[in-house]
């Protein structure tokens, strides 16, 4: 140190700048391994979740024992609908969460609640605990506007949380899009755009904005703004399936279904391509719901017997399959159904969306309306509920 201050005294103040992002506080016994996670924060916004993971991983790679590294790293397979492998990285990053601060336990904590358990009425009191516990954090007020809040329906709440981590973080890309999203699902358009023009004015711009932007579009009637969207959301999203999937939909709605056969093939091709089963699973599954409402059983059928030809452990791809499976009266359905519950029992999306959903369905195909009815009654509190599947967060924190 003595050697390093005499080799520096004589030097001007510009040569003691940094020359390298600030590393954050994190619980780490590896220096390589916190500047690789100091990197991955800001990464999240500027260079989109794929990025961010390899750096989360490659900080957990040095370090084992990095618990909010895996936590992390778990955030960004969620965050590009890796389900599985999300929870693989969250279970360890549970598991050694005694290594962790205080403040890494709540994020961990929240992590497993919401995204392994899948119980978002526990998830829910850990962030109303850390919001007050910390109440400068703006990681919180995020998760809450998101899934949180979001996949049971509760809005307004929401949008209060929204611009409460904007407030902390202005800066911060996921705020804007957490408030957009729920004023887009509450279908108010205009306000979505306004609060997607303040991110702009900031210059933030991450990739989920191009579907937000689509979004708006479509709920004002504005094709042209819909195939702007869509073009930009192809050029930024090249490598994201869900942007096809999307636009397939918004053809089929608009009566365009021969369109929409062409590009809803072409995100499982995405998914099959970039190795992520679990996605094209998930994109079939869609498709043979998507055919079977539209009248076309037979590719129905093809669609979600090439879905149960992959191999995946993702509960939204179990689920979807199930949903198909149920609409066209395939005893397959069952098998599904039960394990589902077996695997998700505390699951909110699951106990109280997918399953009385599918159970309804089965019991409409042994001709019982009235226990069909009597099923549904579960959901009906979350009836408006939408599932959250990008990132409600983040970037580092504004100083």
């Amino acid at each position: 140190m003595a050697g390093r201050f005499r080799a520096l005294a004589g030097k001007s103040p510009d040569a003691f700048k940094q020359t390298s992002p600030s590393l954050l506080e994190a619980t780490t016994s590896s220096l390589e391994a916190l500047r690789a996670y100091s990197a991955g924060r800001p990464a999240i916004s500027i260079e989109g979740p794929r990025a961010a993971l390899e750096l989360f991983k490659r900080a957990a790679s040095l370090d084992p024992q990095f618990a909010i590294a895996h936590a992390f790293a778990g955030l960004m397979y969620s965050s590009i609908a890796e389900n599985a492998l999300a929870e693989d990285e969250i279970v360890k990053g549970w598991k050694l969460r005694d290594n962790a601060s205080d403040l890494e336990r709540y994020l961990i904590d929240y992590n497993y609640q919401s995204r392994v358990l899948g119980n978002l009425e526990k998830a829910r009191q850990t962030c109303d605990l850390w919001a007050r516990t910390y109440p400068s954090d703006m990681m919180p007020h995020s998760f809450l506007a998101g899934q949180v809040l979001q996949s049971v329906g509760k809005f307004e709440r929401s949008e209060e949380e929204g611009k409460k981590s904007i407030e902390l973080d202005p800066d911060n890309a996921y705020g804007y899009h957490n408030l957009a999203n729920s004023y887009i699902l509450r279908n108010r358009p205009a306000e979505a755009e306004a609060v997607l023009n303040r991110a702009s004015a900031r210059k933030l711009d991450i990739h989920e904005f191009s579907g937000l932007r689509h979004q708006i579009a479509f709920l004002k009637g504005d094709m042209q703004g819909m195939e702007r969207a869509a073009a930009l959301g192809e050029e930024k999203l090249g490598a994201e399936s869900w942007i096809y999937d999307m636009s397939g939909n918004f053809a089929a709605y608009c009566g365009h279904l021969g369109q929409a056969r062409k590009t809803w093939p072409r995100a499982v091709e995405m998914a099959e391509a970039t190795g992520h089963p679990d996605q094209a699973a998930q994109h079939e599954a869609g498709i043979a719901v998507r055919e079977f409402l539209a009248g076309n059983t037979t590719e129905a059928r093809r669609a979600v017997t090439a879905a149960l030809g992959l191999t995946y452990k993702d509960r939204d791809a179990e689920a979807g399959t199930a949903m198909a499976l149920a609409l066209l009266d395939d005893p397959r359905a069952e098998a599904l159904v039960r394990d589902l519950d077996r695997r998700f029992p505390e699951s909110t999306v699951v106990q109280f969306g997918h399953l009385p959903f599918l159970r309804a369905q089965l019991a409409l195909n042994r001709r019982d309306p009235s226990r069909a009815i009597k099923i549904l009654q579960a959901a009906a509190p979350y009836e408006l509920g939408w599932q959250c599947p990008v990132p409600e967060v983040f970037a580092v924190p504004s100083t």
